[in-house]
């Protein structure tokens, strides 16, 4: 099942990247030509920031600053290069993307648009293909925003598949077993009263009200399917729990300011852009104030906010950073005097490191080397990170202490967790609090399993020629749970039934099983999954019907709700590969169930 799954992934990438490729992206929100003067004027503003066509420069300026990404421009490149593309002008377009890659090696798009522009059916284009798409991956990985944001939709797509999955499913499994509780209901009027608590319920929320819908159809289940119905109970209380963790998700890109400590403590380059709340003073936001400020060469400002934090984190951090200020302003002697304080508080291999880097520009190699062996007795796998962008001064070669990647994660939860009551996702599930719908489910869980164990006689379908029959109403002894006594005696006492009456029994019987097999077909072909729900077939049914609903909500989202304009083109690649998704699904359950039945 899993290397089906894996084998059906990859085939709907391969398809949303060929059939997004026939397309030029067109959006309002973004155009190239206003992109790129919009990064021209901020060339004029930042310092001498080199202009989009100068890349060699542009590159140049990327590594003396230390920044991994400058996502501007090569979102800029990848415009540049898509036209290209469409102009049949591929090896210009695979040039632009190149440059790309090189400006943001963690911009998962630039990776897409490779496997599309090298995409061939021979094994080296495959294989080629293959390998970008991969790099694009690690590329989301290693992008915090970006993950964050790819995070949020997917997991807004998984509560609303998960939730209309639930929905459609309880809906289809009350329809195939009505006539049955409408037989009980006939034996026992007050059956009817069990519809009331869902009616009650669904103003606690719609899941409650589905899930007590659940209880006049609960004798009717099998143990399996049963259990499949108290794991959706499991799922959606654990869902519920997770709701505030989504809305952080979903919420995150409205907080600015931790936009802009993400992107300065990453090293992503966003120009001008950069934004922290005045009067804020606590240590994350203080110390990205300080480090964006060193980024733009206001070192004397950068000084003074790092000053500010003695006292209140790590100050070995602190003081490291500081002497990277007066590093940039070419007082070494300040600078010296500020790593001696970082090592004294805490030995940090970016202190050993920034001093053998300042003794090489002074020439004192053997110092340099003393410095730098002991970077690497610290921690050797930060000083292999450090060494892999190294400027071409000892301004622009020596290393600040940021905030780590996972503390943004908890920093990111801590801001935006209070907007968790205000999903409308969360909404989809509950109005209430919680830990209240948490009891509400596990009331739910209890009420359906006393009524089943209580209820000692209940009408069932035959499963041979679909008749409905009781205990009360059947005369004959039922010998045989879920078929009629004349299909038991067609089918195993052969001998006490007449000829005639046993042909007219198998005819009927094959007449329903063809009747049957008509409605699976008719049913998926509308929805997947569907004709398995109705006749009794859940477990698939149901993952069958999720795994299509979240093809279609993952292009719905991705397609109408782009999470930001950086990510455009990546929202439309991800929407054509849900649509492929979508195709590819579709017909193969239809193909499945179509020689199934034959």
């Amino acid at each position: 099942m899993i290397r089906k799954l894996r084998f059906l992934f990859f085939l709907c990438l391969f398809a949303g990247i060929l059939l997004s490729s026939q397309y030029v992206y067109s959006d309002d929100h973004i155009n190239t030509a206003d992109l790129t003067h919009a990064e021209d004027k901020s060339a004029k503003a930042d310092h001498g920031l080199p202009r989009l066509t100068d890349l060699k420069s542009l590159s140049y300026y990327k590594v003396d600053n230390r920044f991994s990404n400058m996502e501007p421009y090569s979102t800029a490149l990848i415009k540049k290069g898509e036209e290209a593309l469409q102009n049949d002008k591929k090896t210009e377009a695979i040039a632009f993307f190149e440059t790309a890659i090189e400006l943001s090696p963690h911009l998962p798009q630039s990776y897409l648009n490779m496997a599309k522009a090298t995409f061939s059916f021979s094994p080296k284009g495959f294989i080629g293909s293959v390998g970008y798409v991969l790099d694009a991956w690690k590329a989301l990985t290693d992008n915090l925003w970006w993950s964050f944001k790819a995070a949020g939709m997917l997991l807004a797509g998984i509560y609303i598949a998960l939730f209309t999955a639930i929905f459609i499913f309880i809906a289809l499994l009350a329809f195939s077993k009505f006539r049955i509780y409408l037989h009980d209901i006939i034996e026992d009027r007050k059956k009817i009263f069990l519809m009331l608590p869902s009616v009650i319920l669904v103003f606690f929320g719609p899941i409650f009200g589905i899930f007590a819908f659940t209880l006049p159809f609960w004798v009717y289940l099998k143990k399996k399917e049963k259990a499949l119905l108290y794991s959706l109970f499991f799922i959606s209380a654990i869902a519920i729990l997770f709701i505030p963790s989504l809305s952080t998700y979903l919420n995150a890109h409205t907080d600015a300011t931790l936009r802009s400590i993400i992107n300065t403590n990453s090293g992503i380059y966003a120009g001008n852009a950069a934004y922290f709340d005045k009067g804020q003073e606590d240590y994350e936001t203080l110390l990205s104030y300080a480090l964006n400020k060193k980024q733009k060469g206001h070192y004397n400002e950068a000084i003074k906010a790092y000053e500010s934090l003695l006292g209140k984190g790590n100050d070995a951090k602190i003081y490291n950073n500081i002497a990277n200020c007066y590093v940039g302003l070419g007082d070494y002697k300040s600078a010296f005097l500020f790593y001696d304080k970082s090592l004294k508080s805490k030995e940090l291999a970016s202190a050993y490191y920034n001093l053998s880097q300042l003794k090489n520009e002074l020439f004192e190699f053997k110092d340099a080397d003393v410095f730098y062996k002991k970077s690497l007795e610290v921690n050797a796998d930060e000083v292999a990170l450090f060494t892999i962008i190294k400027g071409h001064s000892a301004k622009s070669s020596v290393v600040d202490e940021v905030i780590e990647n996972n503390e943004l994660r908890a920093l990111a939860f801590q801001r935006i967790h209070g907007k968790a009551s205000s999903s409308r996702i969360g909404n989809i599930f509950t109005f209430v609090q919680a830990p209240f719908s948490i009891f509400l489910l596990l009331l739910i869980a209890v009420a359906v399993t006393i009524y089943d164990k209580k209820t000692l006689s209940k009408a069932f379908r035959c499963q041979k020629c679909g008749r409905i029959l009781c205990i009360i109403c059947e005369e004959e002894e039922i010998v045989e749970d879920d078929i009629c006594p004349t299909c038991f005696k067609t089918l195993s006492r052969t001998t006490e039934l007449n000829p005639k009456d046993r042909m007219a029994k198998k005819i009927e019987i094959n007449r329903y099983r063809e009747e049957r097999n008509y409605k699976l077909r008719i049913m998926t072909l509308f929805l997947p999954g569907s004709g398995h729900i109705c006749f009794e077939e859940l477990i698939p049914g149901f993952l069958i019907l999720f795994l299509f609903l979240f093809f279609i909500s993952s292009a719905f989202i991705w397609g109408l709700l782009m999470p930001s304009v950086l990510m455009a083109q990546f929202a439309h690649t991800v929407t054509w590969m849900s649509i492929a998704g979508i195709i590819i699904f579709y017909f193969a359950v239809v193909m499945h169930i179509l020689r199934k039945v034959d």
